[in-house]
């Protein structure tokens, strides 16, 4: 069957999922497609994995499971009727809302409510007869301060009612008894478990998908029950571009409300991301070393994580060996090509349920893996197999864990989220010399989540398009948050935790106290306690993932960067040339910054677009940490008025700073004479290193002015000078080793300045070229004149990125009242870059 044929056309609320059917491992692999709306609650697994060669291809069998069929009921798809007075009423309250905002009758009924609620409970104050607690004071009267203490809880019985009928709404609205009937009906399994021929009214059709794809599959199945999956090679119709236009832009949404996600890392044969198509006795469970190998990996990632820790003490007498033995299993899992693929990224940061990694039987959580990570390292130092080869899988998770969604940002509660800004706050002046280097990633505008996600990944994460590093990363940007499906969820929350149970608990008290010698009644008490708390940590594990417990989450706010790269809706698909013109325009416009300019291709884009501006970035080439950095520091005292663009958006203006025209370039590795490779020693110390040989040379100073005879030095003053003189060659040694690491091209200016040397970190540098600071942008920029223009003065190409100038500029930028001072003393220059 063609896939046009099997794969019905979806709405852009639907998606697929894929029920993976039991069956041993070599047997063939079955699965039924189904469609599901997005509209009711649904459980599903999400499966991150590498393509892998698209020219190699394996079968496997699918089979449609038609919602409109009578021979095959599905409840998921089927609509339940509801009562008229339900769905009418329901249909009315959106208008009812607006109306009831526009006559403010909404802030009127709230406080009819809220008086209404307030004689309520004083009544019921008043039947009981309570009084005042004793540590009222006597001034107060009884009746006084209950009637106080029942107004503050007026708002109580509203909000009660509220609660319930958002939570009836919402169970109507979301049908969670379906998931009952989808995954513990055991008709519907036996239906689905069902082969060709044997009643089931299915045909099974073929359908080839990649190797490792199909390896997957064959690991993640089971041999007794039906696994749910979603899997963008077969769930989206790779044959309906549109289709597979929408679904990709669906796939953070599908990650985000995923129940789960499976990292699959390959086979035990796996190695360098390249599937292997051997399949030997070990992969229906027997031995082979690959097996041993990775088994052992895992085994030790185990012993390394979680409520283990705990016992280090003991395992630490066998930890260093028990490292060894893991290091060649360790080695195949991070040579998989996963670890460097960009679109896992997303995958991983925006589960909000379980991830695990999988690498053929074995498994584990992706948190167990990153753990288990430092002491591996650790013990593993100066193994330069190890250090290489687990560099992307570090590097991935450091990225992850930076962007990585958090249920922090979800909740409302305002004053949790000050009360830990203001920590926040605190610590950094602590610990950061009193200044916030970095803004937190969820507080900061969507501009500037997106431009930091782009310069983080530049360079280190592949992607078959180089398009794809936007719409990769536009989920992590948007951020998920919670929709408006979380009645349930916060309802479920909040009777587990544990303030819920030590509330109902005392309000037990007073029954305690007036039976107590009741032996039942103190075993019922104990029994409830316990069970509670049982419950409660149980929920922090394990139920809070269940999918009826789940809210629903949105990813929004990156629509307008997509028209703004596309054209919006309609407009013809841009040239590579356009895309990346129009996404730099819009990083500049939103974050009112030139940190982009960092990852600039400086005219080096040759081979593939000979029109691209010099200007526009190359996200497929590495930015330094220290442009990272600086990019995500909180405030930089930007001049707004420092850049903008002409030429229908191909062209970038800029204020700069002149810094003077190149003198030299020159290889750092090569030789040069004494003194001038000890300035460079001196010029590429850090401030605190040049403070201590400025304070050494001045105690090696007064303590010759001291003797000026010379000779008259007694021993104790000789040596100490000698200790001062070896603290001078330990710091110059210590700039000659950071010369060595900080580039291959040493860039001179003309100007008198002692900073003015620095390294060429992209492009190329001449004689000749001006060396320009921009405020927002960490490297200087290397500019070639290129003409004159008529009316727009001097044009120029960005040929070159130069990491110069002292630490305060590189560090903390350029303040509004310094570039100021800078525009006063005619040192601002306007340059057109083409």
């Amino acid at each position: 069957m063609e896939r046009n044929k099997l794969y019905t056309s979806l709405s852009p609320t639907e998606f697929r999922v894929i029920h993976l059917l039991p069956g041993a491992f070599h047997a063939p692999i079955r699965c039924i497609l189904e469609t599901r709306p997005a509209s009711i609650k649904t459980r599903y697994e999400a499966l991150s994995y590498q393509w892998g060669d698209d020219t190699i291809t394996k079968p496997i069998h699918i089979a449609r499971l038609d919602s409109d069929s009578p021979s095959q009921p599905h409840p998921q798809t089927q609509p339940i009727s509801s009562p008229w007075p339900i769905s009418q009423f329901m249909a009315l309250i959106p208008t009812l809302y607006r109306r009831a905002q526009k006559y403010h009758i909404k802030t009127l009924l709230h406080i009819l409510s809220h008086a209404l609620g307030t004689a309520l409970i004083y009544a019921l104050v008043r039947f009981l007869r309570l009084e005042a607690p004793p540590w009222v004071p006597w001034f107060i009267p009884s009746k006084l301060y209950l009637f106080l203490l029942s107004a503050l809880c007026g708002g109580a019985p509203l909000g009660v009612v509220v609660s319930a009928w958002k939570l009836g709404v919402e169970v109507v609205r979301m049908k969670p008894w379906r998931l009952w009937y989808t995954y513990y009906d055991p008709r519907l399994r036996r239906l689905l478990a069902k082969e060709v021929g044997k009643g089931s009214g299915m045909e099974f059709e073929t359908v080839p998908v990649t190797t490792n794809l199909e390896m997957a599959l064959r690991y993640l199945r089971s041999e007794k029950r039906v696994r749910t999956v979603w899997v963008d090679a077969v769930c989206i119709n790779q044959a309906d571009e549109e289709e597979k236009r929408a679904q990709v832009q669906r796939m953070d949404l599908i990650y985000a409300n995923a129940s789960g996600v499976t990292v699959w890392l390959g086979g035990y044969h796996g190695i360098g991301g390249a599937q292997s198509t051997e399949v030997g006795e070990c992969e229906e469970g027997g031995e082979c070393e690959h097996r041993q190998r990775i088994r052992e990996a895992f085994e030790l990632i185990w012993r390394l994580s979680g409520w283990r820790l705990l016992g280090g003490f003991y395992f630490a007498r066998h930890k260093k060996e028990r490292i060894r033995r893991a290091r060649p299993g360790l080695r195949e899992v991070y040579q998989r090509g996963w670890w460097e693929r960009l679109w896992v990224v997303q995958e991983v940061a925006l589960a909000t349920g379980p991830v695990r990694i999988q690498c053929g039987y074995e498994s584990c959580a992706f948190d167990e893996f990153r753990s288990a990570q430092h002491p591996v390292l650790w013990e593993s130092r100066g193994v330069k197999e190890m250090e290489d080869e687990s560099t992307p899988a570090e590097r991935l998770g450091m990225v992850v864990k930076q962007f990585r969604y958090s249920s922090f940002y979800d909740r409302e509660d305002r004053s949790a989220k000050v009360l830990y800004a203001g920590i926040r706050k605190i610590m950094g002046f602590m610990f950061r010399d009193g200044e916030e280097k970095e803004a937190e990633f969820h507080q900061q505008p969507f501009a500037g989540r997106l431009q930091r996600i782009l310069l983080r990944t530049a360079g280190h994460f592949q992607c078959r398009d180089d398009r794809d590093r936007l719409y990769a990363v536009l989920g992590i940007a948007g951020g998920a948050k919670t929709g408006d499906v979380t009645q349930m969820a916060d309802f479920v929350r909040y009777i587990s935790s544990f303030s819920t149970g030590t509330i109902l608990g005392h309000s037990m008290d007073p029954i305690f106290k007036a039976c107590p010698d009741n032996l039942w009644l103190k075993l019922a008490g104990y029994a409830f306690g316990f069970a509670h708390g049982t419950w409660a940590s149980f929920y922090d594990s394990r139920a809070k993932h269940w999918t009826i417990n789940r809210p629903e989450y949105i990813i929004a706010g990156y629509k307008g960067v997509v028209d703004a790269v596309t054209g919006g809706p309609g407009a013809n698909p841009p040239s590579r040339v356009e895309f990346f013109t129009a996404l730099a325009r819009y990083l500049a416009d939103q974050t009112k910054t030139l940190s982009f300019l960092d990852a600039a291709n400086c005219g080096g884009d040759k081979d593939k677009d000979g029109g691209m501006p010099s200007w526009v970035p190359n996200w497929t080439r590495e930015v330094s940490s220290q442009a990272y950095d600086f990019a995500s520091q909180a405030k930089r005292g930007l001049a707004r008025d420092t850049f903008g663009f002409r030429e229908d958006g191909k062209a970038l203006w800029l204020h700069g700073r002149r810094r003077g025209v190149v003198h030299v370039v020159r290889a750092a590795a090569e030789t040069a004479p004494p003194f001038q490779r000890l300035l460079e020693s001196w010029l590429a110390l850090p401030a605190e290193g040049k403070e201590v040989i400025v304070s050494a040379v001045g105690i090696i100073a007064t303590v010759i002015r001291e003797n000026p005879e010379g000779s008259g030095l007694d021993e104790t003053r000789l040596k100490l000078i000698s200790v001062f003189f070896g603290i001078i060659k330990t710091s110059l040694d210590l700039g000659d080793s950071i010369l060595k690491l900080g580039g291959t091209m040493l860039v001179y200016s003309f100007d008198k300045a002692a900073g003015e040397m620095g390294f060429l970190r992209a492009g190329e540098a001449v004689k000749g070229d001006s060396v320009v600071f921009v405020p927002g942008c960490f490297h200087h920029l290397v500019l070639r004149r290129q003409g004159e223009g008529k009316t727009t003065g001097s044009w120029w190409k960005l040929v070159g990125l130069v990491a110069m100038g002292t630490d305060k500029l590189q560090k903390a930028g350029c303040s509004k009242e310094e570039w100021a001072q800078f525009r006063k003393d005619g040192t601002v220059f306007k340059y057109n870059i083409m």
